[in-house]
């Protein structure tokens, strides 16, 4: 994903990673990921995220690769508004359900960045759409409520 925003607008990035539905039994045995976000504001990179994982030895083996948790959320806010959203943030994290855990941080005052860890994607949706909802302010799309 690369994005090149111009330096008063704003944008609410979320990408959730779903390693098996558990409520389908699937099992993740191997798996190759490689992914890769620019975020430019201003023509300037504010934002750059690398993950490279590949092979059978790091199927939710450890703490790079997940542990024992099934799913995860990058969340990224550039924009004016950004800095002004960090405690919000940091205090929807201190309530969020049992097993699901997660840290925000300011890179610069116009780009925040937010990772959850869940043990499912249904606990990782209980953790996020709240917060997705408190940052917007005005409700998620239809689509994504169901």
């Amino acid at each position: 994903l690369s994005v090149d925003m111009a330096p008063d607008a704003d944008l609410l990035m979320v990408e959730p990673l779903i390693l098996g539905r558990t409520a389908m039994g699937e099992t993740l045995r191997d798996f190759t990921l490689h992914d890769r976000i620019d975020i430019r504001v201003g023509g300037a990179l504010r934002y750059a995220d690398r993950t490279r994982l590949d092979g059978p030895s790091l199927a939710r083996s450890g703490p790079a690769t997940l542990g024992a948790h099934g799913a995860a959320a990058n969340l990224v806010l550039a924009g004016p508004w950004a800095e002004a959203q960090l405690d919000r943030i940091r205090n929807h994290l201190t309530q969020m359900p049992d097993g699901t855990m997660g840290g925000a941080s300011l890179i610069g005052p116009d780009v925040l960045a937010c990772r959850l860890l869940a043990r499912t994607g249904y606990a990782l949706r209980c953790a996020l759409v709240p917060l997705l909802e408190t940052l917007t302010a005005s409700g998620l799309p239809r689509p994504w409520m169901l």
